[in-house]
């Protein structure tokens, strides 16, 4: 074990630090209130329940080499799905965290902030009449946190 590795810093979300065992993050989530609903696709957990101001949200506990290593959260599209709601997040992350860095274009929006053990993102699609968003907490650790945010579709092929 080198001397970095054991002061490494891992993002947090809700006081839970991220990087621990999938069993850990989900003894923990469960202590915060929130219910597990099952495993999703991919490598990940997935539960309910209130975060901030949101009464009714998704979060998917995404899992690298046996850690979660990024947490989603996903506002109920029925009840938060305003341009006004995604603004209002962000607005508050930066007040919390500075000034975004971002990544998107129209209509896709991607807003970053760096911070200690990872970064925190916020998406937002807009759908004219309705928008989807969620915020990602990615730690350091995550295969997502040097991948670029912009997709090449020809990588696909």
């Amino acid at each position: 074990m080198t001397f970095t590795h054991i002061f490494a810093q891992h993002i947090s979300f809700l006081g839970i630090q991220l990087g621990q065992s999938q069993a850990t993050i989900d003894r923990l989530l469960r202590q915060k209130g929130f219910r597990y609903t099952g495993e999703a696709y991919e490598p990940a957990h997935m539960y309910e329940g209130a975060f901030w101001i949101y009464q009714n949200v998704s979060i998917l506990a995404r899992t690298y080499n046996g850690r979660v290593t990024e947490i989603i959260v996903s506002p109920s599209k029925y009840l938060y799905n305003k341009m006004s709601d995604f603004n209002n997040l962000v607005s508050n992350l930066n007040r919390k965290y500075g000034n975004y860095h971002s990544t998107g274009q129209y209509p896709t929006l991607n807003y970053n902030w760096q911070v200690k053990g990872g970064r925190i993102q916020a998406n937002c699609v807009d759908f004219k009449d309705s928008v989807a968003f969620n915020i990602r907490y990615i730690d350091y650790t995550s295969v997502y946190y040097n991948k670029p945010q912009k997709r090449n579709w020809s990588d696909d092929l």
